[in-house]
């Protein structure tokens, strides 16, 4: 069975980051440009963005608190 190029990545296998790949990232750098830009007092908007990038947490809160712009890289690639 061979394996796509997102099943790889998703595996912790060598990839390639072809047209696939690139569409997710794509959707993640969205999110981080958003997060980075958004206004610090915005909790709601915070809250959907951080959801979205990293999953709920089966109901509990959870935020993220940063002093520099969040490294979209660390998300995706």
């Amino acid at each position: 069975m061979k394996l796509s190029n997102v099943e790889r990545r998703d595996r912790e296998l060598v990839y390639i980051s072809d047209e696939e790949v690139f569409e997710e990232q794509k959707i993640t750098r969205r999110l981080t440009q958003e997060l980075n830009t958004v206004d610090r007092s915005d909790f709601a908007a915070i809250k959907r963005i951080v959801n979205e990038l990293l999953g709920k947490s089966d109901g509990e809160e959870c935020s993220l608190e940063e002093t520099r712009a969040f490294i979209r890289n660390w998300i995706m690639e």
